[in-house]
């Protein structure tokens, strides 16, 4: 179930950090967390991180992107084609989901 939802406001070239909630101690490296991300016009989501490294659908901006110890996803010299909404998942060792978190950023000028 999504727990949550909420917005973040950042300035063009800055950088971000969008907070994954209810994330597990047990993980190695967010190893059962994964990040997609959708501009709210393609489907399906783009995934962005996911068993614990940044995913190649990922790869044009790979370099901007990190996971923190906390599985937060840092967007690093933010652009406008950043705006959407960000999809966080954790799931158990059996794969099924537990938890997740939605985050919408929102590029200002």
């Amino acid at each position: 179930a999504v727990t949550q939802h909420r917005s973040f406001s950042v300035r063009v070239g800055d950088e971000v950090t969008l907070p994954c909630k209810g994330v597990k101690d047990y993980q190695d490296k967010c190893h059962s967390t994964t990040w997609s991300f959708s501009d709210l016009t393609t489907e399906p989501a783009d995934t962005l991180f996911e068993g614990g490294q940044i995913h190649r659908e990922a790869a044009s901006k790979s370099d901007r992107l990190s996971v923190t110890e906390k599985c937060s996803l840092v967007i690093k010299k933010v652009t406008d084609e950043d705006v959407g909404r960000y999809a966080c998942r954790q799931f158990d060792e059996s794969g099924k989901q537990v938890t997740g978190s939605d985050v919408d950023l929102i590029v200002t000028y």
